[in-house]
């Protein structure tokens, strides 16, 4: 009996670490992927905004609005001489059981995306 139950205990700490490995390494290319989808359309509501106000203000808020709140706007600028494009950076923490946990995995759960987005009339 104890050998069944051994082999048995072994197998299913072997699937919980990579269950946790497989969630925290999905959950971090989910974070990457959200954040660059995230980024264009942040950029595109701040050429929308830049478009029909001309406030600065406004784009911030209109980017900031175009956002999950769990996303953080490092800022937006016009890439274009009239305008009509802009990029917009921002930072996304993946959510993970493992990775956030540990020093040297710290960074790739961190995304650092940036969008672009050009106005639409």
């Amino acid at each position: 009996m104890t050998l069944f139950s051994g082999w048995l205990i072994r197998l299913v700490l072997a699937l919980a670490v990579v269950a946790l490995l497989a969630f925290d390494g999905i959950q971090t290319v989910v974070a990457h992927v959200g954040g660059k989808n995230d980024a264009d359309n942040a950029a595109y509501a701040a050429a929308q905004a830049w478009n029909g106000s001309h406030n600065s203000g406004q784009v911030f808020a209109a980017a900031k609005a175009a956002i999950p709140a769990r996303d953080h706007l490092l800022g937006c600028t016009a890439t274009t001489p009239d305008a009509q494009t802009w990029t917009c950076t921002l930072t996304r923490t993946a959510r993970t059981l493992l990775f956030g946990h540990l020093g040297f995995m710290r960074s790739i759960t961190v995304a650092r995306e940036t969008g672009s987005g050009t106005y639409q009339p």
